[in-house]
Formats: structure tokens, C-alpha cells, sequence
């Protein structure tokens, strides 16, 4: 894809480079969206990975260029004069990194994103029963070994 100031398009998938061998249905991360394989991926392989509904993603130019690579799926903030950087201290969050940011790149590209990013909330998709409920922005989120995600109002 390539990478311009404004809105890229609404993407259903994800890439990415398998770091170890993928199983059918493996569950991906990126920032705060998950994703599903569909299929087996080896170690090194360029895979690819569904979510439930389209993901806005928008380019925006960077604050400062990037010295390093940043990685697929780190929180994104806006600046006030409308540039991208990955440091929050006063500036807005807009979603996270849909492609890594090599250095010298002076352009990214953001999945947009409604939710703030807060640490410390994992999904464990590894129990046969119920996973639990994790509060954030005031609602509750239920996990279930069948993958089914429910949020409810407080």
C-alpha cells in the first residue's frame, strides 16, 4: 500500500511476517484489534489475518522522521499541529501503526481507533471456560473460549 497524507481505505485484513509457525485460526494482535488466521503460516511467511468489520486507516505525516523502525500496531498520537508521533505527553490519541515505520520514513500509516489505549488489559485465550471480564472506559468486556466478545454499559 502506498503511503499519502489523507484517508488510505477501509481494510477487513491484516499482514504480517509469522515470527513462529501459525496455526489455522490463530489469533493476531494489533493494537487493540484482533484478527484470525485462516489458514496455517509458517515461521518467516507473509501472513494474512481477518477481523469482524473494516478498519479505517489514514496517513498522516510524522511529527519528526523516524530515527528507528517503530513496529506494526503502536499507539499513534496527533500532534496540535496535526502531525503523527508516538509520544502521548500532550498530544491526542488516534489509533495505532497499520504498517511499521522505518527509519527515515517521514509519512505512517494509522488504523484509526476510538478506544485510549490502557495498559495492562490482556485477553488470555487459553481456558475452556468463560476468560472473564476486564473494565475499561466504564464498560465490561466478556471473553469466552469461543472467541465471542460482548460488552455491556455500566
Amino acid at each position: 500500500m502506498e503511503i499519502f497524507e489523507g484517508f488510505l481505505g477501509s481494510f477487513q485484513n491484516i499482514q504480517g511476517t509469522a515470527g513462529s509457525d501459525m496455526a489455522t485460526n490463530s489469533v493476531v494482535t494489533l493494537g487493540p484489534f484482533r484478527a484470525v488466521t485462516h489458514q496455517a503460516w509458517k515461521a518467516g511467511e507473509t501472513f494474512t489475518a481477518y477481523m469482524s468489520a473494516p478498519v479505517s486507516v489514514y496517513g498522516f505525516t510524522l511529527a519528526d522522521t523516524a530515527a528507528d523502525t517503530v513496529s506494526v500496531g503502536t499507539p499513534i498520537y496527533i500532534t496540535s499541529a496535526g502531525k503523527a508521533t508516538t509520544s502521548a505527553s500532550g498530544n491526542t490519541y488516534v489509533g495505532v501503526l497499520w504498517q511499521a515505520i522505518a527509519s527515515g520514513d517521514t509519512l505512517c500509516a494509522v488504523a484509526l481507533c476510538n478506544a485510549t489505549p490502557t495498559a495492562g488489559i490482556t485477553f488470555p485465550i487459553a481456558s475452556s471456560t468463560q476468560l472473564g471480564v476486564v473494565k475499561t472506559d466504564g464498560a465490561t468486556i466478556d471473553v469466552t473460549d469461543a472467541g465471542v466478545i460482548s460488552v455491556h454499559g455500566t
